[in-house]
């Protein structure tokens, strides 16, 4: 299956989400493609830690 290319713009990708043993946060692994005319211009990876929102509610809590 092939993904589809803009002709200008952006192409993002998620790759794999691995969670935390506690189970508190996660890291999502992105693959970003830009695209120029058509043309693959530039290909990123990206690695995005985030928080569960059931963590995030308690952390916010405490402050």
């Amino acid at each position: 299956m092939t993904e589809p290319k803009p002709f200008i713009g952006v192409n993002r990708q998620l790759i794999e989400r691995i969670d935390s043993l506690d189970e508190k946060w996660f890291v999502e692994i992105w693959i970003i493609k830009y695209y120029f005319f058509g043309i693959e211009a530039f290909i990123q990876k990206r690695e995005i830690v985030k928080h569960n929102r059931a963590n995030r509610a308690k952390l916010e809590a405490v402050n």
